[in-house]
């Protein structure tokens, strides 16, 4: 689809185009219904998706994650071929580093009951990856732990809903301090994770995370980094992360889709271990430069042909999205 004339990107936002149920557009000019139910109510979900030269790293998983949330919720999966419009938004953005954010509504109707028969809203919007991000993974990040959590076993826990509210409001706490991303401390004491991020220390060697059921996202990187470290041989340890444990960490790490591996050095302004990324953070940044590699390879083998369309994730929608437990 061609994107037309170009338009300067809106105050405040990095793309020049945007897609949105079916069209490219220029961004300054699209929009959403004031009545999108995303908009009134939050009633929308969304995956960001890396990009490497033009493709996509883990697009099938994360769409499968995409899909198993909105059948948790019965929204409907839209009725797009989303890898040949995420590919048509990079070339008219002129984008080949990205964040895609893929973002689908329920759609457009009043009242906390939808009513029947709307469609859902699809939405694409991409954004450079930062020129500095790659030195950032050599010097490491400054984070801060939070006073507040994001309410751990809520009805949209583990879910990427886009009632981000409370990561909003701990990367401000976060810039404040001049700190790169906050940590989100439950009442429980506990860590859950970043606001934007998977959190893992390394304590003697042995690496641990929050495990899923502690309020982390079961993220995509996440998931990666656990596998191939352990077919390293790295000890990792899914268990209850205290907020004073970070204290005893000799490394800290997060994991992102847009950041992948970044070390944490300073901890609410005080050195973590000796200051500087540590071994096995060193290690683990390698370790997952060769799964980015090989899922690069596997994007290649995988990428629509001309005249075909890219296969749908199965949605299993539940008629009562309270009364059907969470996928794991």
């Amino acid at each position: 689809m061609r994107a037309g004339r170009s338009s300067a990107a809106p105050p405040g936002t990095s793309a020049r185009f945007a897609w949105v149920d079916g069209r490219l557009v220029p961004a300054a000019r699209a929009a959403v219904s004031i009545y999108d139910r995303g908009f009134l109510y939050g009633d929308a979900f969304f995956e960001t998706i890396r990009f490497y030269g033009g493709r996509p790293l883990f697009w099938d998983e994360h769409l499968r994650r995409l899909a198993a949330s909105l059948g948790r919720f019965a929204i409907p999966w839209p009725e797009h071929d989303l890898r040949r419009a995420a590919s048509d938004l990079l070339a008219a953005c002129a984008l080949r580093e990205a964040a895609l954010r893929l973002t689908i509504t329920r759609g457009v109707g009043e009242g906390l009951v939808p009513p029947p028969g709307i469609a859902p809203t699809c939405v694409l919007v991409a954004r450079a990856i930062p020129s500095d991000l790659a030195a950032e993974r050599e010097r490491g990040w400054s984070v801060v732990r939070l006073a507040f959590g994001h309410g751990r076993g809520g009805t949209t826990s583990s879910h990427k809903n886009v009632d981000y509210l409370a990561a909003v409001a701990g990367r401000m706490r976060a810039a404040r301090s001049h700190a790169s991303e906050a940590l989100f401390v439950e009442a429980d004491g506990t860590v859950s994770e970043g606001t934007t991020s998977n959190v893992f220390t390394v304590r003697r060697g042995v690496v641990q995370t929050p495990p899923v059921a502690a309020g982390a996202l079961p993220g995509i990187t996440r998931a990666a980094v656990v596998r191939a470290a352990r077919r390293a041989g790295i000890e990792i340890r899914e268990s209850p992360l205290r907020a004073r444990d970070l204290d005893a960490a000799d490394e800290i790490f997060l994991t992102g889709s847009v950041i992948e591996v970044m070390p944490v050095v300073r901890l609410d302004r005080r050195r973590v271990g000796a200051g500087t990324p540590g071994d096995v953070t060193r290690a683990v940044q390698s370790l997952y430069a060769r799964v980015v590699a090989r899922g690069l390879e596997r994007a290649d083998a995988s990428a629509p042909r001309a005249g075909k369309r890219s296969p749908r994730p199965r949605v299993c929608s539940a008629a009562d999205p309270l009364a059907t437990p969470d996928r794991p």
